[in-house]
């Protein structure tokens, strides 16, 4: 026979259980709207030509003006810290971060 405590884990499980779908429903929701940030806007696709810099943790892209662009795939640009390069991308709606679809040196 369950006592108590038993039955406040049964609940606990229950209620995990029902909820997962939520849970994944907000996972899926999250997903979608940062997909919607990065899709393709051709308003926003731009070729930007500059030097990649290192800032702590974060890399730049800096060009001969001194505008900078936050890259938002440090993996992807810490080849080229230091160097002049091409990149073809598109910037997130505040026009201060990019997502780099191409880099090549310059």
């Amino acid at each position: 026979m369950p006592g108590p405590r038993t039955s406040a884990i049964g609940s606990l499980i229950v209620a995990a259980v029902l909820n997962a779908p939520c849970a994944m429903h907000a996972a899926q929701a999250y997903q979608a709207s940062r997909q919607a940030v990065v899709q393709a806007d051709p308003a926003r696709e731009q070729q930007l030509a500059g030097m990649i810099v290192r800032k702590g943790s974060q890399y730049l892209l800096r060009d001969s003006s001194g505008k900078s662009w936050k890259i938002d795939n440090r993996v992807k640009v810490r080849p080229y810290a230091g160097k002049s390069v091409t990149v073809g991308g598109r910037t997130d709606a505040d026009g201060m971060t990019i997502h780099i679809d191409s880099i090549r040196p310059v």
